[in-house]
């Protein structure tokens, strides 16, 4: 991606230089996709912002989506971005919000995706705070670095970054560092039951058929039939679409999909 900038100096908010500090990059670890965050300037606006690009492969291909803002209007720096196990994208970032009292404000932000970085519409802000420091002179003055994390473990977003401690009780003002954690996993699923038969062409049960239902991140549950074919797995969780396979001994059973939206109790595989 190329990009423009009409930041007048290197350093972003008056005094933290960016050195590098203007992209970041995720991994979805349902399906290897990419996500490339970095800064450009909106030709309307005038503001530097953030953008995200989605970076997938197909036969040996990689094709590069296109560009979405992250930020809306304002000094926008320092992404740091992750995904969660469900897709949700999380990019961390500050923005400068001017001058307050002759000290650089900025905030700390959560932005959030649900529909693979084409629309941020959730911004959680984690703080907003004054710098502790002003410009010194230096350009490689940095008094928020460039440390900062996002990083996802199942659908919770963990993170840290830096920033002004009186907020959380210090009594006096200091660079510290603050950590976070944001859960996007919504409303834990019903758990149900799902039970059914394994056949033979004749219509017989099959004793000992292996059935087994794995989900989108393939995570799997499994049951073993019963001398007349029937099984039965207690706690799945409502609301997905399982893969449904059987393994069993001299035949052969296709796949299927499941969609369990409640209690399922006819759920039937037909051997040949």
């Amino acid at each position: 991606a190329s990009a423009s900038s009409t930041q007048p100096t290197s350093k972003f908010g008056t005094v933290n230089a960016l050195l590098g500090g203007v992209e970041a990059a995720g991994v979805d670890p349902s399906n290897g996709d990419v996500y490339y965050v970095y800064g450009n300037r909106d030709s309307v606006s005038g503001s530097n912002r953030l953008a995200i690009r989605r970076l997938t492969t197909s036969a040996g291909t990689m094709t590069i989506g296109p560009e979405n803002f992250v930020t809306t209007t304002g000094q926008a720096a320092l992404p740091s971005v992750a995904v969660t196990t469900n897709g949700t994208i999380g990019v961390f970032y500050y923005t400068f919000d001017g001058m307050n009292g002759g000290v650089p404000q900025f905030t700390a932000h959560l932005a959030t995706s649900a529909d693979k970085g084409v629309t941020f519409n959730t911004d959680t802000v984690l703080e907003t705070f004054l710098s502790v420091a002003t410009d010194n002179g230096d350009t490689r003055q940095r008094v928020l670095g460039d440390y900062h994390q996002v990083r996802a473990l199942g659908n919770v977003f963990y993170g840290s970054f830096t920033g002004n401690g009186v907020p959380f009780g210090r009594t006096f003002a200091n660079h510290d560092p603050i950590f976070y954690k944001v859960d996007v996993g919504g409303p834990t699923a019903a758990a149900v039951t799902v039970s059914g038969r394994v056949v033979d062409p004749n219509g017989t049960g099959l004793r000992g058929a292996v059935v087994r239902l794995t989900d989108e991140t393939g995570i799997s549950r499994s049951a073993t039939t019963n001398a007349f074919g029937y099984f039965v797995m207690e706690n799945i969780s409502s609301g997905k679409t399982y893969v449904g396979s059987v393994k069993s001994r001299g035949y052969v059973v296709d796949q299927r999909l499941v969609s369990v939206t409640d209690t399922i109790a006819d759920l039937t595989f037909a051997a040949r």
